[in-house]
């Protein structure tokens, strides 16, 4: 349980998604109580922008800024 293998094929996406797609946004959805996923995007870059509705649940999208760096608000 919690080898990092979740962060380090996010970081991978992200690398990617900087060198190849930057200008496009990068988006993911999370199920509501998924905690570990909530964690490893934060820790990639991406923020959260509100709350959307999937499968009849609050789930709260990610957005992944152009150029944003790990870690930093939006503020």
């Amino acid at each position: 349980m919690g080898q990092g293998l979740a962060t380090e094929v996010a970081t991978a996406l992200v690398g990617w998604h900087r060198q190849f797609a930057d200008h496009v946004p990068l988006w993911a959805y999370v199920s509501p109580g998924n905690h570990a996923c909530t964690r490893v995007l934060d820790k990639v870059g991406f923020r959260r922008p509100g709350a959307v509705e999937c499968r009849g649940e609050v789930c709260p999208p990610f957005r992944l800024p152009a150029g944003a760096e790990p870690g930093a608000s939006l503020g």
